[in-house]
């Protein structure tokens, strides 16, 4: 299933073009995102409570193992937001010249102590420390105005899912740069990463070499042999 994002006001957009823009969330400057964040939040929440209906949808018809979630651009930024969020692995994950809408709050969050900086008068010694999968879902789904997990855990998020980004490394839209910090920070918070950097590539996947990663990663996550399970 390809899904597509709703149309949302646009902020980068020309004046005359703001209210006919189909993206996932609000992004002033696509080079930059952390520039007014606060103005993505709404577009985030309604397009990943969108996505997590689709997925429940998807579930009570295949496993979690045949789902890959993904997208290209703002769409893998979007993806990468809600995988953080979800309650189980899934299949795979590839995203395409993507970001991490919320990166540099992700990272404040991972490299804290599990009890914050300064003095806590709630502290809790025989309080299990919370692992990283678990900050990073509870930090996403405070963002996206999900509720908290019902007994959070390792278990319970979906860090076991493979996870493929690539970027060209010419890329004039979304710079490079922020694919690589998405690729660290998802590590950081747990994930198994394989990161692809693709040279004389602009803002989009190439053609043939993206492609075929993005094929044999298909291969090695499993979905071949779960195709011929499922032969009749």
């Amino acid at each position: 299933m390809l899904a597509s994002s709703s149309r949302h006001r646009s902020g980068a957009a020309p004046p005359r073009l703001a209210d006919r823009c189909s993206q996932w969330f609000d992004l002033c400057r696509t080079q930059d995102p952390t520039y007014l964040p606060d103005r993505q939040l709404q577009g985030l929440a309604e397009s990943a409570s969108e996505i997590l209906a689709v997925i429940r949808d998807e579930l009570s018809r295949v496993p979690p193992g045949n789902l890959i979630l993904g997208g290209l651009s703002q769409g893998c930024a979007m993806a990468l937001a809600v995988l953080l969020c979800l309650e189980h692995p899934v299949g795979g994950f590839i995203g395409m010249s993507g970001f991490l809408t919320y990166e540099s709050g992700l990272r404040m969050v991972l490299a804290e102590d599990d009890y914050g900086d300064g003095f806590d008068p709630f502290f809790d010694a025989e309080r299990p420390a919370r692992e990283q999968p678990v900050r990073a879902q509870e930090y996403g789904r405070e963002l996206l105005c999900l509720d908290p997990v019902d007994g959070p855990s390792l278990q319970r998020t979906a860090c076991r899912t493979p996870v493929l980004l690539g970027h060209g490394a010419e890329d004039e839209k979304v710079p490079i740069r922020l694919g690589e910090a998405a690729a660290e920070v998802m590590r950081t918070a747990g994930y198994c990463v394989d990161w692809k950097r693709y040279e004389n590539q602009g803002h989009w996947y190439k053609i043939p070499d993206q492609i075929d990663d993005i094929v044999n990663f298909i291969s090695q996550i499993g979905w071949k042999r779960k195709a011929e399970d499922y032969d009749m």
